[in-house]
């Protein structure tokens, strides 16, 4: 074949292939251009949930943090009020 002209291909002739390439072409093109989008789209969102959601250890952490912060002050609490106890049971003596 000399590359001038194209063998019927199921019937079609030469600008019924070219045609049919075409599209196939324009039509891979398409979903290439799909493809990228949807990659970029996912990373952002890697990216956004690696930023703005906490891990369950992270979380655990925070929450042991928090509950021993609630014991210290429920202590200090404690305290306070066995002080205050103790100044009005001296007053009530006098």
């Amino acid at each position: 074949m000399d590359g001038r002209s194209m063998p019927k291909v199921d019937g079609l002739h030469e600008r019924g292939q070219r045609y049919l390439v075409a599209d196939i072409e324009g039509k891979v093109k398409s979903v290439e251009d799909k493809v990228d989008k949807v990659t970029a789209d996912l990373a952002a969102h890697k990216v956004q949930v690696a930023e703005a959601y906490a891990t369950k250890a992270g979380l655990s952490e925070q929450t042991a943090q928090i509950m021993k912060a609630f014991d210290s002050l429920g202590t200090k609490i404690d305290r306070t009020n066995e002080r205050l106890d103790n100044l009005m049971s001296a007053r009530a003596k006098e």
